[in-house]
């Protein structure tokens, strides 16, 4: 890394058009160039220039170092990571358009964590370089590639990746969110199991390609999620698709109303209520109802609604 560091610090009052008056001249440049890569492609830890250079966003050193042939724009690090992946993950747009225009870099490569550069400026937020991936047109979005990517997106709340995502029509929105423990949750149910992901939830509902009242290996619903976790817009959402049972029983038979009772959900118990389509003496599997679920954990308010509606 130090002797990389000492390439690029060296460079750093490079200017290209400069010739003469105490500047450093093309040819200067090019031969101080030369002699450098020929005894450092990589330096002594694995670094690589490009790749140091793409991670800073140093713009001149990156294209200083495209001039010459012995570089690999796409060569990759002990992590299989290439110098697309740092200018991509630290959101370095003009890096990237540097790396996409020598038309030697694979922009779909996977690093050995199995991450790929639009994934990672996926989790950065970095739109720009996802727009410019995507425009590229050499973007796979099928499979993996694409589902990680929006599934990414989804997670860290970034609506505009989601959209840009969803925008190509490429993308399959059957897709999980692998960074679930159990690796089985789709989209959906993951927006609307997090807080504050509402408007990712319209994004995603407004597709028509997403089924509202998928099931996971429990039974559950993107309802049951938003109903426990009180989130009361994302449950608004969901019901107002007509598409949602707000009945479904879970494989403990347990409803969205029973869940919501029994976390103290008062707003979206009203919200159930409203829908006239639960049931309001529904019981489990060890034979407990919505109301009994209120009053077992001390939410008196809900108690108090529930029983003035029986």
């Amino acid at each position: 890394m130090a002797a990389v560091e000492e390439v690029l610090r060296s460079m750093d009052s490079v200017e290209l058009n400069c010739s003469g008056h105490g500047g450093w001249r093309k040819e200067d440049v090019t031969t101080k160039l030369e002699r450098i890569i020929n005894r450092l492609i990589k330096d002594e830890s694995g670094w690589m220039p490009l790749s140091l250079a793409a991670e800073d966003g140093r713009e001149a050193v990156v294209k200083l170092l495209l001039t010459t042939d012995k570089v690999d724009p796409d060569a990759k690090d002990e992590n299989g990571q290439t110098p697309l992946f740092w200018a991509a993950s630290n959101g370095h747009e003009t890096v990237v358009k540097l790396l996409l225009d020598t038309g030697k870099v694979n922009p779909n490569v996977s690093d050995k964590y199995e991450w790929t550069p639009l994934a990672l400026a996926a989790i950065g937020g970095h739109e720009r370089v996802v727009k410019l991936l995507l425009d590229s047109g050499r973007i796979e979005l099928k499979g993996d590639y694409g589902q990680g990517a929006l599934a990414l997106a989804v997670r860290f709340e970034h609506k505009a990746i989601a959209k840009l995502l969803l925008d190509t029509g490429e993308v399959e929105l059957d897709a999980k969110d692998v960074e679930e423990i159990d690796e089985s949750m789709p989209l959906l149910a993951t927006a609307a199991a997090a807080g504050g992901y509402d408007a990712i939830v319209k994004l995603l509902l407004d597709t028509g390609k997403v089924d509202p009242d998928a099931k996971d290996e429990e039974g559950w619903t993107p309802l049951f999620l938003a109903a426990k976790n009180g989130h009361e817009t994302i449950v608004k959402l969901l019901l107002d698709t007509g598409k949602v049972d707000p009945n479904a029983q879970d494989c403990y038979g347990r409803t969205p109303l029973s869940l919501a009772a029994r976390d103290g959900r008062k707003t979206v118990v009203k919200l159930l209520l409203g829908t006239g389509k639960v049931d309001l003496d529904a019981k489990d599997e060890r034979g407990r109802t919505p109301l009994s679920l209120a009053a077992e954990n001390g939410h008196r308010a809900v108690v108090d609604l529930l029983r003035g509606i029986l």
